[in-house]
């Protein structure tokens, strides 16, 4: 057989080749080897290269083996690893899946320290290389694949923790339980919670690390959302297989029994225990999140209420603020530092020199804040983290903003988009007052413009609508003001989309549009369709929409001219 310049015990592929006999009962001989792991990781991995005449033995398969630490405590925590490893693979093999979203598992050996799992593919493949190469729409694809499957994961690990636990204990005897994981966490992010506040010369109120207390043991404790998390589910620890549209969670090392939503919010926290963090647009992370919460959904009854399923969202980034953003800030306060960078494909426009760690602690505060203002929760924590961005900003002059991953950067894009805000309405009536009177005024009379958009609106109604609807507004970046808007009803009605009337032509409105169609698309909503104004129907026509009808529509006793527009999608995955 052939190796690599590494070399490996005899006795241990000794030991491999009986495990895969008495696992597919039928003879197995090692043809190769091919080291894929550096000679100076922790862990050892091999492709084998396999013989046999029964047609159940796979080609080839991948050996892992977690090498011993020097010293006995860094040992313990390398044979944790392994064990959890281990059991996240063999657990997500004997629940029911709907889905191939982990590696199939061959099997284990605690005296070598080593598994035999699934190979998925000779190059390995993942998120990094979707999101560092400058191709839009196919990094949103794999991040589809990406949190469906991940979705899908904890839909299926739901109420069966159990199986986990047993699995691990029977690789690791003395494996930390669930409250001395608890204990352990909680007291070493209070301790971070106390030394970031005193360094800064900032108060901490007894309500603040209340409230941060209550979210630790809220997502760490048995709860509605309880799943095996995997708890360090970055770009580069997937396999992602575009050809045949499925995607595999691989390195289960971190796993844990956990709320669910700590792994659901990597996206919108910037990967918050990963080297490869950037940031990713709003009209991107939104439908991302309902196509995994729509797989939770399946098995989760707590996944379809709101108020519950925004508790725990918002109290997971809180954990992610004080789990990997205070610590990084207390590490960067007086001097940035570029963080490491992992292995890179051909043509990724990530740079490697530029992984500055200040814009993702600014990111993680500003994301934090976001969420928790618009759910109305933690309070304390977020006037605490606005009080801690409020004074590293005097400090970081020079600090920029989160880059986007390479994927969605538009160097001549001068608006964002994200997701409607309470509080938002009034700024949307102006210019929806505004457009319609200045834009629309060639194609209809000033009669038919005052009922469209009369001056004295029920704003409270349109605050209300707006937040029950899919909406969305786009920001001008120089400015930070509202300069177009858009909603979509439960249907898929595109109810309103109107941009700002000093800001025709410049994509907005199809950057507001795509961000409705790629929500439907996650929602499973197979047509949209619209009633469309006579000045709207030619951007329509653009954008892929077909006429099925010319409507006269009665609005306060006025009638319209206008068209019924509709729109097939392609399904999310």
């Amino acid at each position: 057989m052939s190796t690599q310049q590494q070399t490996i015990n005899p006795e241990i592929l000794q030991k491999v080749t009986q495990m895969l006999q008495q696992l597919f009962m039928a003879k197995v001989e090692i043809d190769s080897l091919q080291f894929l792991s550096e000679p100076e990781r922790r862990n050892v991995v091999l492709r084998i290269m396999l013989k046999s005449e029964s047609s159940s033995i796979p080609q080839s398969i991948i050996f892992k083996q977690s090498l011993p630490e020097k010293s006995e405590s860094d040992d313990q925590d390398a044979y944790a690893r392994f064990a959890r490893d281990w059991a996240g693979l063999e657990f997500a093999n004997q629940i029911h899946q709907t889905m191939h979203n982990v590696p199939r598992f061959y099997g284990g050996d605690k005296e070598h320290r080593f598994i035999l799992i699934e190979d998925l593919g000779k190059q390995h493949v993942s998120l990094v290389d979707a999101l560092t190469r400058p191709y839009r729409d196919k990094a949103i694809l794999a991040l589809r694949r990406f949190m469906k499957a991940l979705g899908s994961f904890h839909a299926a690990s739901f109420a069966n923790t159990a199986l986990y636990e047993a699995i691990l204990n029977g690789i690791h005897g003395n494996a930390e339980t669930l409250q001395e994981d608890l204990d352990f966490t909680r007291t070493d992010l209070l301790e971070k919670l106390h030394a970031i506040n005193k360094k800064l010369n900032l108060p901490l109120t007894t309500e603040c690390i209340n409230e941060s207390t209550s979210l630790i043991e809220s997502l760490l404790k048995p709860g509605p959302f309880t799943v095996l998390t995997h708890g360090d589910i970055c770009p580069d620890n997937v396999f992602d297989h575009e050809e045949t549209r499925d995607l595999q969670l691989i390195d289960f090392e971190w796993a844990f029994v956990r709320n669910a939503l700590l792994d659901g919010t990597y996206l919108r926290m910037s990967m918050p225990t990963c080297w490869c963090a950037k940031a990713i647009p709003e009209e991107v992370i939104t439908p991302l999140e309902i196509i995994y919460r729509e797989e939770l959904k399946r098995t989760i009854p707590a996944a379809s209420d709101d108020l519950a399923y925004a508790k725990a969202y918002t109290e997971a980034c809180g954990f992610w603020l004080l789990q990997q953003t205070l610590h990084f800030l207390n590490s960067t306060l007086e001097k940035d530092r570029v963080g490491p960078s992992g292995p890179l494909p051909e043509n990724s426009l990530w740079n490697t020199e530029e992984n500055w760690v200040r814009p993702r602690v600014l990111s993680r505060l500003q994301a934090f804040i976001h969420v928790a203002s618009q759910n109305n929760l933690l309070p304390h924590l977020k006037q605490m983290s606005e009080n801690i961005l409020l004074e590293i900003k005097k400090l970081w002059t020079d600090t920029k903003p989160l880059e986007f991953y390479p994927a969605f950067k538009t160097s001549d894009q001068k608006f964002y988009i994200r997701a409607f805000e309470p509080g938002d309405e009034a700024a949307i009536y102006q210019l929806f007052y505004d457009t319609v009177h200045y834009v629309n005024c060639k194609d209809y009379t000033q009669e038919q413009l005052d009922a469209w958009a009369p001056q004295n609106p029920d704003l409270s109604k349109w605050r209300e609508s707006l937040n029950r609807n899919h909406s969305f507004v786009a920001i001008d970046k120089e400015s930070s003001k509202i300069i177009g808007f858009s909603d979509m009803e439960q249907n898929g009605y595109l109810n309103r989309g109107y941009v700002h009337k000093d800001y025709q032509k410049q994509g907005i409105g199809k950057a507001l549009l795509e961000a409705r169609e790629h929500t439907a698309m996650a929602l499973g909503i197979p047509k949209l369709f619209s009633d469309v104004s006579i000045t709207a129907k030619p951007f329509f026509e653009s954008q892929g929409y077909i006429t099925e009808a010319i409507q006269n529509k009665e609005l306060h006793g006025i009638i319209f001219t206008n068209y019924r527009m509709t729109k097939k999608l392609t399904p999310a995955i």
